[in-house]
């Protein structure tokens, strides 16, 4: 394992203690190491989720299906979303 040192100011500093010792953890060093793994969880959550996206795009490109959308497209599918909401909350299926 490798060491990071950082240079916080004193302020940082004491909020980093603080709230390593309320959470528990040993020193702040440990907090900060916890912070930065959750961290990269979500970057690597998040880089996978855009792969997927990139992958979901690229398959729809090369389907070779699809329309072109305009302004008049958006207007006509808003106007179509809110048709549909409309009718779910006069029959009570509209989510809250």
């Amino acid at each position: 394992m490798s060491t990071l040192t950082i240079s916080l100011p004193d302020e940082m500093t004491e909020w980093a203690q603080s709230q390593a010792q309320t959470k528990g953890f040993s020193d702040a060093g440990e907090y900060a190491l916890e912070l930065l793994r959750e961290a990269k969880v979500r970057d690597d959550e998040f880089r996978l989720k855009e792969a997927e996206l990139e992958a979901l795009l690229l398959e729809a490109v090369n389907a070779g299906e699809g329309e072109s959308v305009d302004a008049a497209w958006w207007t006509n599918f808003r106007s179509e979303l809110d048709e549909k909401l409309e009718r779910q909350r006069r029959n009570g299926t509209a989510c809250p």
